[in-house]
């Protein structure tokens, strides 16, 4: 329908957008959109059932980008500078532990939402 010349404006708006990322069904395009301004996507992760297991994997997966990221700079910095393809390694490895590091951040506040939660309802007892 937009590319029809009888159309007034070609230019998708908000909504239709949408439609088009919702019928995609890929994060890759708010990743994309967000990598144009210099940002990153954190996945809200789904905290059902929230375990100690989970929360010590979370941690691990993060312990396990931090050393991608830190090999990444290490076989970038071997030969003494880093060029455009380096830098885009290093940065796209540190956007990783950035967000494992959110993952983190986002159980342990669900586990202290979880905790008020029950300490609420020990009070009103």
């Amino acid at each position: 329908k937009k590319l029809l010349i009888t159309q007034e404006s070609h230019e998708l708006t908000v909504k239709e957008l949408r439609t088009i990322t919702d019928y995609c069904d890929t994060d890759r395009i708010a990743q994309a959109f967000a990598a144009e301004r210099g940002l990153i996507c954190i996945k809200m992760p789904d905290y059902d059932g929230l375990s100690d297991k989970a929360l010590l994997d979370l941690f691990l997966d993060l312990q396990a980008t931090q050393g991608q990221w830190s090999r990444e700079i290490a076989k970038a910095m071997e030969n003494g500078e880093i060029d455009r393809d380096e830098f885009t390694a290093i940065q796209n490895e540190y956007n990783k532990f950035v967000v494992a590091g959110a993952e983190v951040m986002n159980r342990l506040r669900s586990f202290m939402a979880v905790t008020e939660e029950s300490n609420s309802r020990k009070a009103r007892k």
